[in-house]
């Protein structure tokens, strides 16, 4: 996870991010 801090973080991988984090926490909150 270090990594991610220290790398630069492009729009296109900002929005994937917020993409995966949202279906995961639709997917937990579903439940």
């Amino acid at each position: 996870m270090s990594d991610i801090t220290i790398r630069k973080i492009k729009p296109e991988d900002n929005k994937r991010l917020a993409i995966i984090i949202r279906e995961v926490l639709t997917e937990f909150g579903g439940n």
